[in-house]
């Protein structure tokens, strides 16, 4: 105990002594471990948000009308194959339509121009690869979502 009484009297005897100099040095070590939490708490932020971002990437794919349907497949199975693919949706061309008269405007006019391109059209359409975008010219929509293993 007596140590301890020594150490903080030898303490408060040099801050006394040296006042502006014991306060410089106390002003740099609190700024040091303040910007040291900012940037600690930014680099978590920072790695939160790249980590959102790496699971919402998606690819949209599109495969020409005259495909085969086994060639169509077969890509589907390469492409599930990735193990940097979470996930791989199969959409028509008529589901591709539905999609896109769910979200078109009320007058229709992205809707009537839908029906005459799939009119127009073979009945399966095309490859969306981790897309939300409409399927126009192709066969088989896939849709998939790559997500990166953490480093």
């Amino acid at each position: 105990m007596k140590r301890v009484a020594y150490v903080l009297s030898a303490a408060g005897q040099g801050f006394w002594r040296n006042p502006v100099m014991s306060l410089a040095s106390t002003f740099t070590v609190t700024l040091m471990l303040l910007l040291f939490a900012f940037f600690l708490t930014t680099d978590r932020g920072l790695q939160a948000a790249v980590g959102v971002l790496e699971s919402k990437v998606e690819i949209a794919l599109f495969i020409d009308d005259n495909a085969k349907v086994s060639e169509v497949l077969a890509l589907k199975a390469r492409i599930e194959a990735d193990p940097a693919v979470s996930r791989v949706e199969y959409v028509t061309k008529e589901q591709a339509l539905k999609r896109l008269q769910d979200i078109a405007d009320p007058s229709g006019s992205v809707t009537s121009c839908a029906r005459r391109s799939a009119a127009a059209s073979s009945p399966m359409s095309s490859t969306t690869h981790r897309s939300s975008t409409s399927c126009s010219r192709s066969r088989a929509c896939c849709r998939s979502a790559a997500s990166r293993s953490s480093r």
